[in-house]
């Protein structure tokens, strides 16, 4: 029986229509296979646990975590912020008088939560234990607060030539160190470079001013060393940021297009170079290729969004350290 011209049409486009869905099928069915193959997931290169928190009876942060904004409210600080900056500037103790002046008014306001800030610093350490995702979760302006407090309050009796001003200055420094080097949050770390480099300017105007013996600001800046100040420790943080970021994603994620274990494989393999004493190379780009998003592409979507490596605020922090090596040589040069 011969076929009409619409038939034999219809016939084809029957045929098209199968050729094309086995065709569709094949890589369809392939993705899904491939997706459906997890990766054992690995064990982390850290834990929190390699930044430990001190024992609240030891950490400075105990005392002084409740400090914000509002607990000195009322109270102008900015005396303090004139004569703290004169001073980082490199004008002469004998014409900062018109400076000093107000300041001690505003110092005696506030000599309690100077106190209180002092004793923080004169603990064996100073930590912020926090590590979060949330913007306002943890903060650095307790320590803050505190440092411009008593980096006033070592000015002020350095200039009268009492040696408690270097000693104050010197348990300062210390302590930041700790905060800077020991911090789980990266974000904390980088604040904490930035107060330990403000520190070391005032200790540098205690050593020049030579009103008194300057030896235990010297000392403390000669502890800032490799050791306790370790670029290990900043590798540290990031990573840990890092896996936090990703296990919470995972967390809030459901979809058959990723591989947990694979996440974490890649999280650590941009790491493991540093694990093992190498440099931190810069994140990989996990979304390139014609054929990327075949196996776990919502997973490398993840990875490229934590940008895992030597990202940017990693340069940075890095570069902040530096200036703060820097800022102690140059300190202990001073006679």
């Amino acid at each position: 029986m011969q076929l009409s011209d619409e038939e034999r049409k219809a016939r084809k486009r029957r045929k098209a229509v199968i050729i094309v869905g086995l065709v569709l099928l094949v890589p369809t069915f392939a993705l899904y296979i491939v997706n459906h193959i997890q990766t054992d997931v690995p064990s982390p290169l850290w834990t929190e646990a390699d930044l430990p928190i001190p024992a609240e009876a030891e950490n400075g942060w105990t005392p002084i975590k409740h400090y914000d904004s509002m607990t000195i409210s009322g109270i102008d600080l900015e005396p303090l912020d004139k004569l703290l900056a004169a001073a980082r500037e490199g004008t002469k103790l004998e014409d900062l008088g018109r400076l000093f002046q107000p300041a001690r008014v505003v110092a005696g306001k506030i000599g309690e939560h100077t106190k209180i800030c002092s004793e923080a610093f004169e603990r064996k350490r100073l930590v912020i234990p926090c590590l979060s995702l949330e913007t306002h979760a943890c903060t650095t302006e307790p320590v803050e607060i505190c440092a411009r407090l008593v980096s006033f309050a070592a000015l002020d009796e350095t200039s009268r030539g009492s040696p408690r001003g270097a000693q104050l200055m010197s348990n300062m420094i210390l302590r930041l160190t700790d905060a800077a080097a020991n911090s789980p949050h990266p974000w904390m770390q980088a604040r904490g470079l930035l107060s330990l480099r403000q520190s070391i300017h005032h200790g540098s105007v205690i050593i020049k001013w030579r009103r008194a013996d300057t030896e235990p600001v010297r000392a403390s800046l000669r502890r800032i060393t490799d050791e306790t100040l370790p670029l290990k420790n900043l590798v540290i943080g990031s990573y840990l940021l890092k896996h936090l970021a990703l296990r919470q994603a995972l967390e809030r994620t459901d979809s058959w297009l990723l591989d947990k274990g694979e996440i974490m494989t890649g999280l650590n393999a941009a790491f493991e170079t540093a694990a093992r004493g190498g440099s931190l190379a810069p994140p990989p780009d996990h979304t390139t290729g014609m054929f990327w998003w075949f196996d776990n592409p919502v997973g490398k979507r993840m990875l490229d969004a934590v940008q895992p490596g030597a990202d940017k605020d990693f340069v940075r922090t890095s570069e902040l350290r530096t200036s703060v090596f820097t800022r102690r040589d140059e300190a202990l040069k001073l006679r």
